[in-house]
């Protein structure tokens, strides 16, 4: 094996532009995905529904979502990111019309919410692949990190308005179609931006495979799954534990659990670069185990004050956190091999929200039988150790600037 020093090109306001844009994008799927888990205790009561099937308003999100990553990043690379995102974007809003006007059935919900998933699932391997082939190499880790304030900054909105917008018009269902509306408009403006972009990938001649040969990426997606287990367990069961099992009211349970996005902004700024100078390896392993550490904390603290901590802290660790790092690995890893990058960024992220659909439903049968959804946190923690063990078998490809290339 032997060193390189990574290519180093110029940084052009195109550049700025398409990365903004890929963080505001985020900022509305993140909103709009995370409207509803404040809103849950509301939607159970209104639908007597059970821990198990509540869960299962959350997996039908994720399982549509998951089933789109891996197709969407072919399909980009081929037809080209740009075009891919900006249509599915769009299914994004209007399933958010269908949400806030039509969902009167649990059934009429639970398809609606597969729908936003659907639109949704191509945003991941479109911003990602999109921003990996638009900045430097050595640039990987700060323009990732930027990307992902996007979805903290989303997240934190969405926990933070949902209880008071329901409360405001007495409705659940009205934030939803209020929502529709920017997000429909940002669609459009992330067009405008990429469409003249030097930086976006052109489309290729054909649908490149190779992507599922990449060993290290493969096992870096597992690890990327167990840390997103413990991520989606904790965002769409923590407003509904705050208010069942803590004390809390709608509102403020979605407000302290927002903590973890706000935390997570500064930590994705931190450690994307940090990554950039020292590598990923040792940084993610460390993150890892931190972040299942500081799980623990929020399912056994007893306090408001020790819960509002461990949130904080979790946040600065968390998946949010690590995902600048894991992106430009992943970028890296395809890179390197002469692989799309948004079929690298699908492969990705279908195995790592792969848990999400899971994590969700499984989660509410664990607290239907043992009657805590604290037991779910737990099982979230060993998650995240498993994927700070899987992190030890990827190769490392960056330290000080320089590219490691085989």
């Amino acid at each position: 094996m032997t060193r390189e020093e990574a290519p180093q090109s110029p940084v052009t306001k195109q550049v700025y532009w398409t990365v903004f844009a890929m963080a505001v994008g985020w900022v509305f799927i993140y909103l709009d995905r995370v409207l509803i888990f404040p809103l849950l205790p509301v939607i159970s009561i209104e639908f007597e529904l059970t821990d198990t099937t509540t869960g299962l308003i959350a997996s039908g999100y994720f399982f549509f979502y998951v089933l789109m990553q891996i197709p969407t990043g072919l399909i980009g690379d081929k037809y080209g990111l740009k075009n891919v995102l900006f249509v599915m974007y769009l299914v994004v809003g209007i399933a958010l019309i269908g949400i806030g006007l039509l969902s009167f059935n649990y059934y009429v919900l639970i398809l609606f919410v597969s729908l936003h998933g659907f639109g949704a699932g191509a945003y991941y391997s479109a911003s990602y692949g999109i921003t990996i082939n638009s900045v430097p190499v050595n640039r990987r880790g700060i323009a990732s990190a930027i990307v992902t304030t996007g979805m903290a900054l989303g997240l934190a909105i969405g926990l933070s308005i949902a209880g008071p917008l329901a409360e405001l018009f007495d409705s659940w269902r009205h934030p939803f179609v209020l929502l529709s509306i920017p997000t429909i408009l940002i669609a459009i403006f992330i067009y405008l931006v990429t469409k003249n972009s030097e930086g976006v990938p052109q489309p290729s001649s054909g649908l490149s495979i190779d992507v599922f040969r990449n060993r290290d990426l493969i096992v870096l997606s597992l690890a990327a799954f167990c840390s997103l287990y413990g991520y989606w367990v904790l965002i769409s069961w923590a407003p509904t534990y705050f208010v069942l099992q803590r004390g809390y009211d709608l509102s403020s349970a979605g407000q302290i659990t927002a903590i973890v996005a706000l935390t997570s902004i500064p930590g994705a700024l931190i450690w994307g670069p940090i990554s950039d100078k020292i590598g990923r390896k040792k940084l993610s392993i460390v993150l890892l185990i931190g972040a299942s550490v500081a799980i623990t904390f929020i399912a056994g603290s007893t306090s408001n004050l020790q819960v509002s901590i461990a949130l904080a802290i979790y946040g600065l660790l968390s998946a949010l956190a690590w995902n600048p790092v894991l992106v430009a690995w992943a970028g890296d890893l395809a890179s390197q091999r002469g692989e799309g990058a948004g079929s690298a960024m699908g492969l990705l992220n279908a195995f790592a929200v792969g848990s999400s659909f899971i994590g969700p439903a499984l989660t509410g049968l664990i607290s239907d039988l043992t009657g805590s959804l604290a037991s779910g946190f737990y099982m979230g923690a060993v998650s995240l150790l498993i994927g700070a063990i899987l992190v030890c078998f990827v190769r490392e490809t960056t330290g000080n600037n320089k590219v490691l290339i085989c």
